[in-house]
């Protein structure tokens, strides 16, 4: 599930990242478009300049809109949205002077500026939006490895838990046989022999209680003749 979080929010950059460079690229073609227009009044240069500065406009606008933009490449896209609608009309200043015959110094500087506006705005928005992508991806790989340590540190858990539980199984019988084996030892012959299991120290313990009863039934047998021999020697 994070690994799919972090794909998808790695396809929303990449996106964001190619649009932020579709503007550098429009700016520079509107750019060249709209100087040739007016060096060589080519109708299709005209048409392509403007058509250049509607997608630039809208691009922008759009990118700005864009849910997944931190607060500061929003806003850095806010502007530069104003800063293109500021360009078109500056181009079509521009072009309205140059097919009346009337283009003038001021109206070139217009443009130059309104370009050299854009130009930077832009230029600042797609090195913000690499900024942040690569933010962003370091981010994703820190979420990553924390997931993984956090996965590896329950499996470690769950494994020590398994563990003890495994060595419980195996050693309280152990512990259990030990302590018959002392009791009895020490003189305890009656006492009770630890549950059976059924593996190798459950073989153990049955053979061993075996030779306890064999012992107690012995040490029983002891007992009755010192009974009948004590009463023998009474009779007498």
């Amino acid at each position: 599930h994070i690994q799919a979080q972090v794909e998808v929010a790695a396809n929303e950059r990449a996106e964001i990242m190619r649009r932020s460079e579709d503007l550098a690229m429009l700016v520079g073609g509107a750019s060249e478009e709209g100087y040739s227009y007016v060096l060589t009044a080519e109708p299709q240069e005209k048409a392509k300049a403007l058509d250049k500065l509607g997608r630039l406009s809208a691009y922008a606008r759009e990118l700005s809109s864009n849910p997944n933009l931190s607060r500061e490449e929003r806003d850095l896209a806010e502007v530069t949205a104003s800063a293109a609608t500021l360009l078109q009309v500056a181009a079509v200043r521009m072009f309205t002077s140059s097919e009346n015959h009337t283009l003038d110094h001021e109206d070139c500087t217009f443009y130059d500026d309104a370009i050299d506006g854009v130009a930077g705005r832009v230029a600042q928005l797609v090195s913000l939006v690499h900024r942040q992508t690569l933010a962003d991806a370091a981010a994703a790989s820190v979420q990553r490895n924390d997931w993984t340590l956090k996965i590896g540190g329950i499996s470690l858990l769950l494994a020590i838990a398994a563990g003890v539980v495994l060595a419980r199984g195996i050693i309280a019988p152990i512990l259990a046989l030990r302590d018959a084996t002392k009791a009895f030892g020490s003189g305890h012959v009656d006492m009770m022999m630890p549950p059976k299991t059924d593996d190798e120290i459950g073989e153990l313990g049955t053979a061993f209680e075996g030779m306890a009863t064999a012992i107690r039934e012995h040490i029983e047998t002891i007992g009755r003749e010192k009974d009948r021999l004590a009463t023998i020697f009474e009779s007498m």
